[in-house]
Formats: C-alpha cells, sequence, structure tokens
C-alpha cells in the first residue's frame, strides 16, 4: 500500500496470496497432527508386544538343619519307614515321649508304633538342652542300649561319632533294631553326657527306658 492508501496489487492478488498461505499452514498442521498419531500407535504396539512381567515369587527354601530340632519338640505323631525281613516297608506312626528332664536338659524318644514281628525299624533318642545351657562337645558321651530278649540292636553302644547328630543344641541317637516275637519289648539304656553354660559344666547321668510293642 502506497502513501496515498492505494494497494499495488489488485484484491483478486491479495485473496490469492491468503489462500496460498491458508493452504500451506493447514498441510503444515495435518502432517504435524498424522505424525504426532503414528508416534503414538508406535509406542501402544510396542507396549502390547512387551514380554508380560515376570513373576518375583521364588520357592521356598528347604529346611535348614535348625529345623530338625523344632521338628521333633513339636506336639502330634510322626512316621518312620520300618523294613520287614522280606525287604518290605512299611510306613508307621511314631509317639514321642519324654525319657528324662531336668532343668538343664530333656531327653525324649520317637518310638515306632503297630510294629510287626521280623521288621526293621527305628528308636530315635534325642538330647536338647534347655536355655542357657549347652551339650559338651569335648566329653566322652555315651549311650549304651540294653535290648530284651529277642530284640537285635544294630549299635547298642554309641558315642559321638556315631550319632546322627551331635552339636552343642542337639544330640541325636539312632537305635535300628529287629524284634522277633510279639509282645511288648522293654529296653533300658544308660546315657552318659555334659551340659554346660559359659561358667560351669556338669556330667550327666541319665537311665532311660521304653516300650517297643509288637504283634
Amino acid at each position: 500500500m502506497d502513501l496515498l492508501g492505494n494497494f499495488p496489487f489488485a484484491l483478486s492478488d491479495y485473496t490469492y496470496i491468503m489462500k496460498r498461505y491458508l493452504l500451506r499452514i493447514t498441510t503444515v498442521v495435518c502432517v504435524f497432527a498424522a505424525v504426532s498419531f503414528a508416534a503414538r500407535c508406535s509406542k501402544s504396539a510396542k507396549k502390547d508386544n512387551a514380554e508380560p512381567a515376570k513373576s518375583t515369587t521364588t520357592a521356598a527354601e528347604p529346611s535348614k538343619s535348625g529345623d530338625l530340632e523344632a521338628a521333633i519338640a513339636a506336639p502330634g505323631k510322626k512316621t518312620v519307614t520300618a523294613v520287614g525281613a522280606n525287604g518290605k516297608t512299611k510306613v508307621l506312626e511314631v509317639g514321642s515321649i519324654v525319657l528324662a528332664e531336668t532343668e538343664t536338659y530333656i531327653v525324649k524318644a520317637d518310638i515306632p508304633t503297630d510294629l510287626a514281628s521280623g521288621s526293621e525299624a527305628t528308636v530315635t533318642i534325642n538330647l536338647l538342652p534347655k536355655t542357657g545351657w549347652k551339650i559338651n562337645q569335648e566329653f566322652p558321651t555315651k549311650l549304651k542300649i540294653k535290648a530284651p530278649e529277642g530284640i537285635t540292636v544294630k549299635t547298642d553302644t554309641q558315642g559321638a561319632k556315631e550319632a546322627e547328630k551331635f552339636t552343642e543344641k542337639q544330640a541325636l541317637f539312632k537305635v535300628s533294631c529287629s524284634p522277633e516275637g510279639a509282645g511288648a519289648k522293654e529296653f533300658a539304656a544308660d546315657f552318659r553326657f555334659a551340659v554346660c553354660t559359659d561358667a560351669t559344666c556338669d556330667p550327666k547321668k541319665a537311665e532311660l527306658a521304653w516300650t517297643l510293642n509288637v504283634k
């Protein structure tokens, strides 16, 4: 536009120019919208194709050695596998009984029941010191079994080396036997050991007795 207010071009020319600008702006907006839509679709596809999240749940750990003491001391019946003279096995119920107990220790026995003549079974003798006490590892611990007539015991005398487990917290002995003939079989045992604290150590002698019922 000049100083006199006259347009240097015809009005139709300005209209043409404005249309061209609007067309270009519309084209840019459409291209931008298309690019944005494509980007969103790409992200959605990647999310849908992503591998499902893996579970972080882990399998339970196997029981540790410290669980044995708690399992034996727990109330209720347990089981033991007996081997018959014919080589067949049978799962028997086991009753846990207290053979001896003082302020410093407790001795328990797991005894199989429903035992047939000629079969082989295991009686478990378990020594547990009470709180504040521990089993002396240097003392000449000895468990001597006195089996009744008609009972064959594989090892009638056991020490720390023969024990199934021998630590400051537990002494576990397994007495394997093969009863012949039905009836109540009366066992006895002399058990010598020592329990200690940090300040004192006391040798012990426990006279044990239990019955094995054979059908």
